[in-house]
């Protein structure tokens, strides 16, 4: 049997552009992926706190790889290495104690 992937992507906004997961981005290339991006999404909050939607706009890319030209970093993780040197605590003034680059006058 033939399985299908398809990478569902939703915005109320006008959606040029969609955020991926690394994780969606390397299963789209190891598995037949369509892409369906459904944007300009209405939608108002009911009195009983359900969200109901209407109209927007859908489009689907049929046999989708996230291809390296059109992908295009906007976040990373940081780790910073093992580090024993802390930063002493920040200097704090008392009350009536002028601060560095300012001026005192009586």
């Amino acid at each position: 049997m033939e399985e299908l992937h398809i990478e569902v992507k939703g915005s109320s906004e006008l959606a040029d552009k969609v955020e991926l997961t690394r994780n969606e981005v390397r299963h789209a290339l190891s598995a037949e992926t369509h892409l369906v991006i459904v944007d300009q999404i209405r939608w108002c909050r009911l009195p009983d706190g359900t969200i109901e939607t209407t109209g927007g706009r859908a489009r689907r890319w049929t046999t989708w790889t996230a291809a390296e030209e059109h992908l295009t970093p906007s976040r990373y993780w940081y780790r910073p290495p093992n580090h024993t040197d802390e930063l002493p605590p920040p200097h704090r003034s008392h009350p009536g104690t002028p601060q560095a680059g300012t001026r005192h006058t009586n």
